[in-house]
């Protein structure tokens, strides 16, 4: 028997399900899964290839490049009581 490797970025072919897998992750994931799902936005999408991945080296430039082109954005709010 012969296990086929999930790669996420083959089934990121639309720009909606792109931010939807990104929105999921940001409500739900740790740093790693996150830094995962952008890599796997940013190879759907041709930014991203065999060089350094957001799991290696993350960077803010590539981080706001996926968002951007997934017409997504990340806000900033005051936590309650702090």
């Amino acid at each position: 028997m012969t296990i086929t490797p999930f790669i996420p970025a083959e089934y990121l072919t639309e720009v909606e399900t792109a931010r939807a897998y990104l929105v999921a992750v940001f409500e739900d994931g740790e740093i790693e899964e996150v830094c995962a799902a952008v890599d796997d936005v940013a190879i759907a999408f041709g930014l991203l290839d065999d060089g350094p991945s957001m799991l290696a080296t993350p960077t803010l430039d590539t981080f706001l490049k996926v968002l951007d082109m997934v017409g997504a954005k990340v806000s900033v709010s005051a936590t309650p009581g702090v």
